[in-house]
């Protein structure tokens, strides 16, 4: 029963994005438009900005499980900019009403997942730290994100979403090119 307020409560939160931008909905519009009371409201939740975070959590959740086995990171950042595009209101509002640190700390959790097991194949043979291949996970990760807030904050171009494809071009594969530089077996020959 929680789990179904909850969702419901974060349908109420959509519906209302397509009318007006978050700084003004109030907990009382989104109890309205879902049927409920606010103390049920602040049973699952603080505040309208806490039901913004668990609406994200839950997307992330959602992408991760339905990963399966795919190790590709492209795959997972096409995932990203599919459901971007799919909740265009919800995310150019959230930018524009949270902080962007917030933003993007939601897009390096639903983009890591997807790279580390990427890292993790490409080290497959080679004598890697764990911390070296943290290291080359979060330089794609963070390098990733900064594309995808950028392009968040182009407001979703067409024409930012090139500069995607580019680094996925650029990226794709190079995982095992820099993880090579801190193999061990190779640095030990040098």
């Amino acid at each position: 029963m929680a789990l179904s307020t909850k969702k419901a409560l974060a349908q109420s939160l959509r519906n209302l994005l397509t009318q007006r931008t978050l700084d003004k909905i109030t907990v009382k519009d989104i109890v309205e438009d879902c049927g409920v009371n606010r103390q049920t409201f602040y049973y699952h939740f603080h505040d309208v900005y806490d039901l913004l975070e668990w609406i994200f959590e839950d997307m992330i959740e959602t992408m991760i499980a339905d990963r399966g086995d795919e190790d590709n990171w492209t795959v997972g950042m096409d995932a990203i900019v599919a459901k971007m595009l799919e909740e265009r209101r919800l995310v150019l509002n959230a930018y524009h009403s949270v902080s962007h640190e917030a933003v993007s700390r939601f897009i390096r959790q639903w983009l890591k997942p997807y790279i580390v097991a990427v890292v993790e194949q490409e080290s497959t043979g080679m004598n890697v730290s764990q911390a070296d291949k943290d290291f080359v996970a979060e330089l794609f990760t963070l390098g990733s994100t900064g594309f995808l807030t950028e392009w968040i904050e182009s407001q979703l171009s067409e024409n930012k979403l090139t500069n995607l494809e580019k680094l996925k071009l650029a990226l794709d594969g190079s995982a095992r090119t820099l993880l090579a530089r801190f193999d061990q077996n190779t640095s030990d020959e040098r």
